[in-house]
């Protein structure tokens, strides 16, 4: 039975701190960086990426078969130091 699940997207712009890696089944890599866009379809696997070049928009999709991974990294999440000193 086939579940219908809805696109994660992770649109574009991302913010300064985060990146994405899709590492390709021929071994070579497609990263993203700040102006770059990324959306999964859960349905049928197919992953887009978005890139702005200059004037243009350039949209790439990946089949299912043609991608092993996918890391979406978000840097500067998480605990922050204390502003305030603990010497007393």
């Amino acid at each position: 039975m086939l579940v219908a699940r809805p696109i994660v997207t992770y649109r574009q712009p991302f913010g300064r701190n985060t990146m994405f890696v899709i590492r390709l089944a021929n071994g070579e890599e497609v990263q993203g960086g700040d102006s770059d866009g990324l959306e999964i379809n859960q349905e049928t696997g197919v992953l887009t990426v978005s890139r702005v070049d200059g004037f243009e928009e350039i949209t790439t999709h990946y089949s299912p078969m043609a991608w092993l991974s996918v890391t979406h990294r978000k840097k500067g999440t998480g605990v922050r130091p204390s502003l305030i000193s603990s010497a007393r």
